[in-house]
């Protein structure tokens, strides 16, 4: 059966919760590999699919109009490799697919173009989809977890390769990871950094953990999964750059799992100039920074069992804002997840594990909430979500008008 039915049922599930009749796929078999020390560590294990309780929700069961933040909803699932734009009500809009296994974070655009990483077999390519999923170009550089079209246009992407240290192992590899920069056009790589060279210039700012998770790679080869990095974001915020020169245009924002942190690195000096989190937050996904020039991330808490949201301004270094759920335990996803602020001060948060979507008020209120429908009797875990704000929300609505809706309704 092609995706495309897949996802047209995917669609009714949300509308009216049908299933679609298809087998799902079988997740990848997991190699043994126990970490070599860190608790912190130990909860690497990504899920992928899940079985859903009968009467586990599905689609959107809160929506407090007056509360939400306007503007679609993007959520790019997992294993299944494909995106959905959707509505506040859970009205499937318009849907995106690949051919291959696994999507990380997709960046929509205005033209409907989609920007993804995906990984089929040992392959991680970076691939352009057209707004009807035709591919516009697909480079192979290693693309991971995250992309994000930057304000000057180019693209940026996670990459990794393979890479030796005495530093870090005298016999075992690690997997070296960069920031890469790409032509929006055609994919064609145009530079790279990498994290591991950026860290070292810091000289004693920065001290790698000395603890390694060892990852199988291949059946017959192991390396150390040294930083895990998962999201990307360049300073785009000039109004800031006089309060600080870590908003500097040239500097950007990544946040590692592996190494509890996130981390500034100056593009045109190649090196880290800033570094939170040890002591912090646990397994980290999705910093971005703020209006006010604090950074939002998303802090999965593998030593705790819960996960939250945390606001810190990078100059006292302090936690100025935190949303957990009011029982901890309640909101807790060990891998994924994703936070982002939104135009009216709310918060949006990915509980990734569980299919599972909320926003809340600056207070802690619940104000929306999403259960992502899944196929058949499981749940494809997703991605991150994010909301697709006004001003994107007419550039699509004028280029495809079939979208419902005016753009009096944005």
């Amino acid at each position: 059966m092609s995706r495309a039915p897949i996802l047209r049922a995917l669609a009714l599930l949300c509308l009216g919760f049908a299933a679609c009749g298809e087998s799902p796929e079988p997740p990848d078999p997991v190699e043994e590999s126990p970490p070599s020390g860190r608790a912190l560590l130990e909860a690497l294990g990504y899920l992928d699919e899940f079985e859903a309780d009968s009467d586990r929700p599905r689609g959107v069961i809160l929506h407090q109009k007056e509360a939400v933040s306007p503007g679609w909803n993007l959520v790019s699932v997992h294993r299944r490799a494909h995106a959905l734009l959707f509505d506040q009500q859970g009205e499937v809009l318009h849907a995106w697919e690949g051919p291959g296994d696994v999507w990380g974070h997709a960046e929509l655009l205005p033209n409907g173009d989609l920007i993804v990483p995906e990984k089929t077999g040992a392959r991680f390519e970076l691939v352009c989809l057209a707004w009807d999923s035709s591919e516009r170009w697909r480079v192979d550089v290693g693309a991971h977890h995250d992309v994000e079209l930057r304000p000057d246009g180019k693209v940026s992407t996670l990459g990794f390769a393979e890479r030796q240290e005495d530093s870090i192992d005298s016999e075992l590899a690690f997997r070296d990871e960069h920031i890469l920069l790409l032509d929006r056009e055609t994919g064609k790589e145009l530079d790279r950094a990498s994290f591991y060279d950026m860290f070292t210039a810091a000289g004693d700012e920065f001290r790698h953990f000395e603890d390694r998770w060892v990852e199988k790679w291949r059946k017959d080869f192991e390396w150390i999964d040294l930083y895990h990095a998962n999201s990307v974001e360049w300073m785009h915020r000039p109004e800031l750059e006089s309060r600080s020169p870590l908003y500097a245009a040239d500097h950007v924002l990544v946040s590692f799992r592996h190494q509890a942190c996130v981390a500034i690195f100056d593009w045109t000096r190649k090196r880290m100039v800033w570094h939170w989190g040890r002591g912090e937050i646990s397994g980290s996904h999705d910093a971005t920074v703020l209006a006010s020039g604090n950074i939002l991330i998303f802090d999965n808490g593998l030593q705790r069992g819960w996960s939250r949201a945390v606001e810190v301004d990078p100059l006292s270094r302090e936690i100025v804002w935190e949303y957990r759920a009011p029982n901890p335990e309640d909101f807790w996803t060990e891998s994924r997840g994703s936070s982002q602020r939104l135009a009216n001060g709310n918060t949006l948060l990915a509980e990734s594990d569980r299919g599972h979507a909320l926003e809340v008020s600056p207070d802690g209120e619940l104000v929306w909430e999403y259960w992502h429908p899944g196929e058949d009797s499981r749940v494809a875990t997703i991605t991150r979500i994010k909301r697709i704000e006004p001003a994107l929300q007419r550039a699509l609505r004028e280029r495809f008008p079939e979208l419902p809706g005016t753009a009096q309704d944005d």
